[in-house]
C-alpha cells in the first residue's frame, strides 16, 4: 500500500507536470510540422498540389535552409515532453483513475518517437553527419537505399501517430487541465 502511495501522481506537482507536458507537447508538435514543412518530401506535395516552385519563394527558402537546425530542436523538446509526461504520468498504479489513459497516451507517444527515428534516420541530414564516420557514403548501401527512397511514405504514419497521442491526451486533459 505504501508503495502504491508514494508512486502515485500527488495533486499539485501533477498538475504542474500535466501541463508543463501539454504546452512542451505544443511546442514539439509545432517543431515538427516545421520540420515536415522544410523537408523535401513537402516540396515535393506542394509542387504536385500545383505550386510552380516552393524553394523560389524567399520565406520558404528560409525555413528550408533550416532543416537540420528544426530536427535538433524537435529532439530536444521532445526528450523534455516525454519527461514531463512520464513525471505526471507515474508508474502504472491500481490506485490512478487514469491509468488506462496515462498507458494509451504514452504508447501512442512512444510508437510516434519510435516512427519519427525512422524518419530522421531515412533523411539526408543526419546523413551526412553519419557519412563522417563510415568508410562509403550511405547512399552506396543497397539495404539503406530501400530504406531511404520510402522517405515520403514514413511522414503520413508519424502524423497518424501524433494525433492519436494527441486525442488521447485531449481526451484525458482537454486542453488545459484544472
Amino acid at each position: 500500500m505504501l508503495q502504491a502511495e508514494l508512486f502515485a501522481p500527488a495533486g499539485y506537482t501533477s498538475t504542474y507536470a500535466e501541463r508543463l507536458a501539454i504546452v512542451l507537447g505544443l511546442i514539439t508538435l509545432g517543431l515538427a510540422l516545421s520540420t515536415f514543412l522544410s523537408c523535401r518530401s513537402c516540396v515535393t506535395l506542394l509542387t504536385r498540389m500545383g505550386w510552380r516552385d516552393p524553394t523560389g519563394n524567399r520565406a520558404y527558402r528560409a525555413l528550408y535552409q533550416f532543416h537540420s537546425y528544426s530536427w535538433a530542436g524537435f529532439w530536444l523538446v521532445l526528450a523534455l515532453h516525454a519527461m514531463t509526461g512520464i513525471m505526471h504520468a507515474g508508474l502504472p498504479s491500481a490506485i490512478d483513475p487514469y491509468s488506462y489513459l496515462h498507458k494509451y497516451i504514452l504508447w501512442s507517444g512512444a510508437g510516434a518517437t519510435l516512427v519519427g527515428l525512422g524518419v530522421l534516420s531515412s533523411c539526408r541530414s543526419p546523413l551526412r553527419f553519419v557519412d563522417m564516420f563510415t568508410s562509403k557514403p550511405s547512399l552506396t548501401v543497397k539495404g539503406y537505399r530501400l530504406f531511404y527512397r520510402y522517405h515520403n511514405y514514413y511522414w503520413p504514419l508519424l502524423f497518424l501517430l501524433v494525433a492519436t497521442h494527441f486525442a488521447v491526451g485531449y481526451i484525458h486533459a482537454g486542453i488545459w487541465p484544472h
